[in-house]
């Protein structure tokens, strides 16, 4: 149902030049969550990637997200770290936080395939509280296999009698079992990095 959608869009872009960069964002975006490095690397040779190094720029936090996660497919790990910590920071004083989760997501995997799986869970978890009040599910579910074994961590662990913290068995396992669906078709941005590490 999408490619008629997508073709619309493109003529309209092609109109429209403007809108250009988030489109193409939005396109490679899709590519990345399958680990496609060829993607990755048409991204960041982007003019309007790579001339952009000075602050961040409200209108353009969704191109930056997708700049960590072709970074995150290339295995360029300290230049994800540091975008995404930029991008929480940034977000954080605009009070954005669907950003902030979405940048603390793609962290914990980074950190999760660096075998860091304490602090790994510990920020999906924080993330996870964050949007938690919205319901939202797709945020999580979209990046598949990359978060998968943390959340099923997350929720071994709020479901044992004595945890008392804020998050709920039912949202958790929502975003769980919709993110295990997605994990049968994507091998995330991740997937690279835990090749690299020796991670299954």
């Amino acid at each position: 149902k999408a490619e008629p959608v997508l073709k619309d869009l493109e003529e309209l872009v092609a109109k429209e030049q403007y809108f250009m960069p988030n489109f193409e964002a939005y396109k490679t975006r899709l590519k990345l969550w399958d680990g496609s490095v060829n993607a990755a690397n048409i991204w960041l040779a982007q003019y309007y990637v790579t001339e952009d190094t000075g602050h961040l720029q409200l209108y353009k936090l969704f191109q930056y997200l997708v700049t960590a996660r072709a970074y995150l497919v290339r295995s360029e790990a300290k230049k994800a770290e540091e975008l995404l910590l930029r991008i929480q920071d940034f977000a954080s004083h605009y009070r954005r936080p669907a950003d902030i989760a979405e940048a603390e997501v793609l962290y914990s995997a980074l950190l999760w395939a660096q075998k860091s799986r304490t602090q790994a869970q510990e920020l999906l978890e924080k993330a996870l509280e964050r949007m938690q009040p919205y319901g939202f599910v797709r945020l999580f579910a979209e990046e598949g296999l990359s978060i998968l074994p943390i959340l099923r961590k997350i929720y071994a662990r709020i479901t044992k009698i004595t945890y008392a913290g804020p998050l709920l068995p039912a949202y958790v396992n929502a975003v769980l079992l919709s993110t295990y669906q997605v994990s049968k078709k994507r091998k995330g941005v991740a997937c690279h990095l835990q090749e690299d590490t020796g991670i299954i």
